[in-house]
């Protein structure tokens, strides 16, 4: 099978835990016979070998565009992404992060490509808009996206006190604005329907992400608890 593992962050250009579990599960892959492709960011068109796997580059994505940020909008690399992923006709494309650099917009690109699609989830922003899954950190969520709990942590977290914040976020919920307040959390909810509907697996590393996955509208059979340990 040719396989291609997307993500934002590899070597050698960034390491961390994302990175080290990509290559070690390219180099499982490849273990098993399979041909494996990495695509991340880095200068435009321009393919290396890291460790005897060929890594493929499309721009980072590093504008201000709200509409970018939120997966609203494709950013400008999805032609490169697409040109990579029909001239190599990958089986399986699995990614590993969702950023303004990969999201929605690139997985159904490969989907439409009739690639089979998986995806890891590796940071707790994939569900949170506050991105670390702490209720206005100081205790851990159960991570049910609720529009008016959720806008105000997110709010705490930039700056506001625990009380404004659940006074700006009612007012945006009932109002529905300010517009770029008001959508935040439905767009994250949005988000996460359509990831749900693109993919074929998704791989989780604890039953609690399972739980908080489920709970936002991700189908059970999608689901697979997976280890971070590839290497041992």
């Amino acid at each position: 099978m040719k396989i291609a593992l997307v993500t934002a962050y590899f070597y050698p250009s960034s390491s961390g835990g994302t990175e080290r579990y990509v290559l070690s599960l390219a180099k499982s892959l490849i273990k098993q016979y399979h041909e494996v492709h990495i695509i991340t960011t880095g200068t435009i068109n321009n393919i290396i070998t890291y460790e005897d796997i060929a890594v493929h580059y499309v721009n980072d994505e590093l504008s201000n565009n709200s509409d970018i940020l939120s997966s609203k909008k494709a950013s400008d690399n999805l032609d490169d992404f697409i040109a990579i992923l029909d001239e190599n006709k990958f089986d399986l494309v699995h990614f590993h992060t969702l950023t303004p650099a990969f999201n929605t917009f690139h997985i159904s690109a490969a989907k439409k490509l009739n690639a089979e699609i998986h995806f890891t989830a590796h940071v707790p922003s994939i569900t949170c808009i506050r991105g670390d899954l702490m209720q206005y950190g100081k205790h851990a969520c159960d991570g049910l996206i609720l529009k008016q709990r959720c806008t105000a942590c997110y709010l705490s977290k930039k700056g506001l006190s625990r009380s404004v914040s659940n006074i700006v976020a009612r007012t945006a919920t009932i109002l529905n604005y300010p517009v770029t307040t008001a959508i935040v959390a439905n767009r994250k909810i949005e988000n996460l329907l359509e990831l749900n509907r693109l993919c074929d697996m998704i791989f989780l590393f604890t039953n609690w992400q399972k739980e908080i996955f489920i709970s936002n509208g991700f189908e059970p059979k999608k689901i697979t608890i997976t280890s971070q340990l590839l290497n041992k």
